[in-house]
Order: structure tokens, then sequence, then C-alpha cells
């Protein structure tokens, strides 16, 4: 269910609209754009309204708004200086909480990869491509963005994930893209940069352990596909000794 208003609200009745449903109902009967709608307009920022819509224009999802810095948040005409800040913090606070709960656990299947890379695309209507790093127990190091594209492709550069790799001392790497407007099932081209991907981080002593395509709520893991020896039985492969790169 999602919130509607029947238009003419004035700020002050959709402020407290948005604080009553928030406490009846809780925020999944918002969408991304109300949520911070209403995040603005309890912190008192003139026109909340306005200026949500601006910032979902220019970042299409709240997830790159969030991530932004206070300068680049400033850069888009009518975000001052106190407000770039405020979200700038707000988003500060959830990405080092995402970013510790990610760490917490062991990325032990297509699954689970899925769930943690998942939130960086939703909404997205332009393909973009995310690099996870791993240690060798399959522990999160971080997550790159590595490339935005049109609504068709996104270039994949390998140095960028290479780089990633080698700074984190990273073990493993997982390659995620997505298709906004189709299926998440693979292309040739998918397919062709996977093995092109995977030879060149070998080269390095580290694995490339799946490469994902994302389309919505749903995903394609090449390696539970076959393409990547790394799976089994709906799990990643841990090597005997995961100290030692093969």
């Amino acid at each position: 269910m999602k919130i509607r208003f029947q238009g003419g609200e004035d700020t002050e009745n959709r402020k407290e609209l948005y604080r009553r449903w928030l406490y009846e109902t809780g925020p999944d009967g918002l969408t991304d754009q109300q949520l911070l709608e209403a995040y603005l307009g309890v912190a008192h920022v003139k026109d909340a309204r306005a200026l949500s819509k601006k910032l979902m224009a220019h970042y299409t999802t709240v997830w790159n708004a969030l991530s932004s810095s206070v300068r680049e948040l400033m850069s888009i005409r009518g975000v001052g200086e106190k407000t770039a800040v405020l979200i700038s913090c707000l988003g500060n606070i959830y990405l080092r909480g995402q970013a510790q709960y990610e760490r917490s656990q062991a990325v032990a299947s297509p699954d689970l990869a899925a769930r943690l890379l998942m939130p960086r695309f939703r909404g997205l209507d332009t393909e973009a491509v995310y690099a996870m790093y791993l240690d060798g127990f399959l522990l999160p190091l971080g997550v790159d963005l590595i490339a935005r594209g049109s609504a068709m492709s996104a270039r994949l550069d390998l140095f960028p994930v290479l780089g990633g790799a080698m700074g984190r001392d990273a073990g493993n790497v997982i390659i995620a893209h997505n298709h906004p407007t189709c299926d998440p099932l693979p292309s040739d081209a998918d397919r062709a940069i996977t093995a092109e991907l995977r030879a060149s981080l070998a080269s390095l002593g580290i694995r490339l352990l799946d490469h994902m395509i994302i389309s919505g709520d749903t995903y394609v893991s090449l390696a539970a596909d076959g393409l990547l020896d790394t799976v089994a039985e709906g799990r990643y492969r841990i090597p005997a000794d995961p100290e030692v790169r093969k």
C-alpha cells in the first residue's frame, strides 16, 4: 500500500500526514521520494516536497543522494549548506550502519550477495556496475561503484576493479550490474567480460567469485549457472586454505 494525496494539501498538512503514517503504519507504505520528503519536512527544510523531487530527479535513488558529499549536494540548485550537511549526516549514519552490517557476516551464497547489492540498484533507470571485495573467508571488505551508463549498457573497465581488489588485499571479487529495462538474463557480452575479468583477477591471485545481473527484485548469478566454478549446492566455495589464493 502506498500513501496517496488528493492534491492541494499545504505543507503542514503533508507533514502531519507523514508523521501519522510513519507512527501508525511505518515507512513501508512510503515511496523513496515520500520518505525523503518526510525527513526533510520534519527537519523543517523549506519546501521539502519540491526539494525531494529535485533530489530524486538528480540522483534517481535515495542511496545515491545519501552517499553524496556536501559539496556535490550544494551544487544542486536549491540545496543550501545546512540542508546539504543534514542529508550528508543522515547518509553517513545509514551508510556506516550498512557497512557494519555487511562486514559482520560472510557472503556465503548468491542469495545473500544479491540481498546486499540490490539496494544499490533500486530505482535506477540506467545500467550501473558495482564491485564487492571480500577476504579469503568471504567477509566483505568494501563495495565500489565502477561505472554508470545508459539504459541499455554500462562499460565495465577492468582497471578500477583490479585496483580496488589489490588496494583492499581482497581474495575474492563479486561483480554486479543491472538490467533496468529487461529481464536479468545474461548476454553474450556479459559472459565474455566475465571470462576476461576472471582471467585478469586470476593473474593477480584473486578469484572472481561471481558476476550477478540484477533486475528489480530478481537476479541471475553466472556462478550459480556454472560459468564460474565457485558455487556448490547453492553456496560459494571457500578454498581449503583461504590464505592461499588460487
